[in-house]
């Protein structure tokens, strides 16, 4: 045979068996990407939409709670416990199981769920979660975590497999009933409260109510002659709305020395608008009472750990909801000002929009900053009380005032300051418009006429 003919032979079978192990090669690789999807598609134990989520059944070793999504709401509700209990739900811990389960994977599968392998990743006796997006039930079954915290062991309904699903996702997905239930303080969120009321050793320091008409914050009856901080009652309202548990700790408890209970730092009552109230004791005996404090609501006698600072408003007073800064007016928006202070008596006209008074008739210039200064310093001096002391008892006589101040506004309206000495030296009760209103000062008549002598000598007028 041609030798070229025997050459060409040669590489033709040479190039066949060439072919054929690459067509070998590439099937081998071909069932290998085959088996690696497969794999991963048999992992996706959950692709559920997560806004399709309307049930959540929980079965864990305190019961069976069922729970449905108010969609008008947005807030999901206990619809059934097996317990008989009756709680608000944690929305974070609900909305995270939503999340967690939505589109759920495992990283591996250990092979078929034999009851042998069941007993030994946890899953004899495992944690159920069921939830539904209305048409289709999506049920897992959680075990053991592995012995290094990487994986829970797990199951899924439809598939006859043990898997290992990431820790991070079982952790939340595994649940009980206390962290099922709301860890906030109150059930009520910023002006659904009605009322704050807090008692020390059986004795009421303060109440605050809010009415939803005026949207104003006030004071029992008996103070109706002091003007609440409006700022401060709705900062505390903002606080305890937002306060909630570091830990859910034991309900029904019966020894309340446990906590520090049989003799608590307060007792707490917090109203709704829509009737309902909200009572506790609050402790800060045990432990780490620096930083938290224990509370108990008195209705289960569930008990909760909660930052220090969150219950902070119980050491209020009504003190602190009482505006301690009486004004007399506005400098700007007044024609003039008389004042009397000891036996000196004197009066200013008064226009700042031009930048100018005028004293006896003789008109001052406030254009420069070191008069305007001194000017506004005096006008402040006879204008601002601050106050540090309530007494709604006492019935003060104006008629034995040391001091007093009195404003006409630009639209002719009048307002007066002023202060009647208390037994205590340099100390006054506050007047205000001509009524006592509950409240006492200190006073240093001496330093409101230091400040009227400066600006008469500043603006060359002779002082009274």
């Amino acid at each position: 045979m041609n030798k070229r003919i025997i050459a060409l032979v040669g590489l033709v079978i040479a190039a066949g068996g060439s072919f054929g192990a690459f067509l070998a090669v590439k099937n081998k690789n071909d069932k290998k990407v085959e088996e690696q999807n497969e794999a991963i598609a048999d992992n996706m134990l959950f692709n559920i939409n997560y806004s399709d989520i309307s049930d959540i059944t929980i079965e864990c070793a305190d019961g069976t709670y069922k729970a449905k999504l108010d969609k008008e709401a947005n807030e999901w509700l206990l619809e059934e416990a097996s317990d008989g209990d009756n709680f608000k739900l944690n929305q974070e811990t609900m909305k995270s199981i939503c999340t967690y389960i939505s589109s759920l994977s495992a990283d591996t599968s250990y092979g078929e769920a034999t009851e042998e392998n069941k007993a030994s990743y946890g899953l004899a006796d495992p944690y159920k979660l069921t939830v539904s997006d209305g048409s289709k039930d999506y049920t897992i079954y959680i075990g053991s975590a592995s012995p290094t915290n990487d994986y829970f062991y797990a199951m899924a309904e439809g598939k006859n497999k043990i898997y290992a699903i990431p820790y991070r996702a079982g952790d939340y997905l595994l649940t009980d009933k206390n962290e099922i239930i709301a860890n906030d303080l109150i059930p009520y969120k910023d002006f659904e409260i009605k009322e704050i009321a807090v008692k020390k050793n059986g004795e009421l320091t303060y109440s605050i109510t809010y009415d939803p008409q005026t949207g104003l914050w006030s004071l029992p009856d008996k103070y109706s002659m002091l003007t609440v901080k409006q700022s401060e009652a709705t900062s505390t309202m903002s606080i305890i709305t937002r306060a909630d548990a570091d830990q859910m700790l034991e309900k029904g408890l019966t020894d309340l020395s446990k906590y520090g209970f049989d003799d608590p730092d307060a007792e707490v009552t917090i109203k709704g608008l829509d009737g309902t109230e909200c009572n506790f004791l609050v402790s800060r005996k045990g432990f780490n009472s620096e930083k938290y404090a224990y509370v108990l609501y008195t209705d289960t006698n569930q008990v909760l750990m909660i930052s220090r600072s969150s219950v902070a408003f119980i050491d209020d007073t009504i003190t602190d909801y009482v505006l301690n800064k009486t004004q007399g007016a506005d400098l700007y928006t007044i024609t003039d000002f008389s004042f009397t202070c000891g036996d000196t008596k004197d009066s200013f006209e008064v226009d700042m929009q031009e930048k100018k008074c005028s004293h006896d008739g003789e008109e001052i210039d406030l254009s420069n900053a070191e008069l305007s200064g001194s000017f506004e310093a005096l006008f402040n001096s006879v204008n601002y009380i601050m106050s540090d002391e309530i007494d709604i008892e006492a019935k003060p006589d104006k008629a034995d005032a040391v001091f007093s101040a009195e404003f006409t506004d630009d639209d002719g309206s009048k307002s007066s300051v002023m202060l009647v000495p208390t037994e205590k030296e340099n100390r006054g009760y506050v007047f205000k418009d001509g009524k006592y209103i509950g409240v006492i000062a200190d006073y240093d008549l001496d330093d409101i006429i230091s400040k009227y002598k400066n600006f008469c000598n500043l603006a060359g007028i002779e002082a009274k």
